[in-house]
């Protein structure tokens, strides 16, 4: 196991009115103002063998002494892979992420990942913590090819919003507008994983303080002991919520005497609360939900389910063609009168018609 690495500073500059996080950062420019607020919320920086806080005033002499928390894990390796780069600019990177690349180092795939790659490339990443890093704004699976978005810095991650410094001489006000910004990074692109455990939950919304019911998405996770019903509060807030059920239970959530919705383990949903009061309703936006020109491109079986219902095939929104699943037979009938059914060989040869 690998020491945690230490710098140490001792101040010779006979006139300081900086606080610590600010006098810090620009002694040690590899690190950004958050990440030494972070060390020092962790107790890794002291000045005179003491702990301090962001505001602590820097004096003459101080002896600042940094641990650099060992982290326990291999250093990320760079690679020679390349990336088709679709657009960049500062603070942001997007790449075109091809079929059976893993996305983050892991167990088997130390130097053969999308974070590799980009560490080979020509880009430049924040150092975090004594090493650069890309940061995944989101992430695919191995065989998902598609347009990868990759942060270079904190600032960029976290929503582009630099917080205001903590401490006594941000005075109520800072801590107030900080929290006022994690909500709306929350309520803007937050991803909340959310643990259920017995058969209910509350998803509190909005009373001023950071709460889960206000991430946008919701990863249900945990070991519910049956059916979860999750209650949306207060009952006079509209949410929008996408929810994936990671779950082994059906997870049903609810905000006043109107409908429900009940998602089931393993499925996902997006949701709207409509914020009625007492009669609030939860609706599934999914539920027949109209896509127009979809396309799909999948090395996996394609499953349609209509769940109890038929399928149906339409033009301009015009039905030509319906399959219905009756109790003993499959039923494939055009809709408009005039038209057959044809069957053709691969040249257009008629087999055929019905």
């Amino acid at each position: 196991m690998q020491k945690n690495e230490i710098l140490t500073h001792v101040v010779k500059d006979e006139k300081i009115l900086d606080r610590a996080d600010i006098f810090i950062k620009n002694k040690f420019p590899q690190f950004s103002r958050s990440q030494i607020q972070k060390l020092i919320s962790g107790k890794n920086i002291t000045i005179n063998n003491s702990e301090i806080k962001s505001s602590t005033e820097i004096k003459y002499n101080d002896k600042i002494k940094i641990i650099i928390p060992n982290i326990d894990k291999a250093p990320l390796i760079a690679s020679e892979i390349k990336l088709e780069i679709i657009y960049q600019n500062s603070g942001l990177i997007v790449i075109n992420k091809p079929h059976g690349i893993v996305v983050h180092p892991s167990k088997g795939h130390s130097n053969d990942t999308v974070i590799n790659a980009l560490l080979g490339m020509d880009i430049k990443f924040e150092t975090i913590l004594g090493q650069k890093k890309p940061l995944l704004v989101h992430r695919l699976d191995k065989d998902t090819s598609g347009l990868l978005l990759v942060a270079k810095n904190e600032k960029t991650y976290n929503g582009g919003i630099e917080k205001i410094g903590l401490g006594e001489k941000a005075g109520a006000w800072g801590t107030t507008t900080n929290t006022n910004f994690d909500i709306i990074d929350r309520l803007v692109n937050g991803v909340g994983a959310i643990t259920l455990s017995g058969t209910t939950h509350t998803l509190t919304t909005s009373d001023g303080s950071l709460s889960d019911g206000m991430y946008k998405v919701l990863v249900l996770g945990g070991s519910p002991s049956g059916t979860n019903t999750v209650t949306i509060s207060p009952n006079d807030a509209d949410k929008l919520y996408f929810v994936k059920n990671g779950t082994s239970q059906t997870a049903t959530f609810t905000q006043g005497s109107g409908a429900n919705v009940s998602i089931l383990a393993g499925d996902s949903a997006i949701i709207f609360a409509d914020g009625a009061g007492s009669g609030a309703a939860v609706t599934d936006l999914t539920s027949g939900l109209k896509v127009k020109g979809i396309k799909t491109s999948s090395s996996d079986d394609i499953d349609l389910d209509a769940a109890g219902g038929d399928f149906k095939f339409s033009v301009s929104d015009t039905e030509i063609l319906r399959i219905t699943n009756s109790s003993s037979d499959v039923i494939i009938r055009p809709v408009v009168d005039e038209k057959d059914i044809i069957f053709q060989q691969r040249d257009g040869t008629e087999v055929a018609r019905i």
